[in-house]
């Protein structure tokens, strides 16, 4: 889940929006609630349809950890290899662990 946050803030930086809404179904319900949990300031309402999000750790936690991760991802600043790209961001590219396409 955490690449699809990443992409959905280097689209929001790349298009230049302040706030925007965000619609999901199913999947992409399930991106919509976590990356509004994770950039609230930046989402001014949420839709998710037909969505879920495995508890698996204290909600504050998780998003904690999403927003470290993806501010770290999108910025350049990662320490992890696996969640650096290896190359401009797009819509079809896929993040990779130690520069080798997944």
């Amino acid at each position: 889940m955490l690449n699809w946050i990443i992409d959905l803030e280097n689209i929001r930086k790349e298009l230049e929006l302040d706030r925007f809404a965000l619609v999901g179904h199913s999947m992409g319900g399930n991106i919509s609630m976590l990356y509004s949990a994770t950039y609230p300031e930046r989402v001014s309402s949420t839709v998710c349809i037909d969505g879920f999000v495995p508890a698996i750790r204290e909600a504050s936690e998780v998003v904690k950890n999403l927003r470290k991760s993806a501010d770290e991802a999108v910025n350049g600043t990662c320490k992890n290899t696996v969640f650096k790209r290896s190359g401009p961001a797009s819509h079809n590219q896929n993040l990779t662990a130690s520069g080798m396409q997944d």
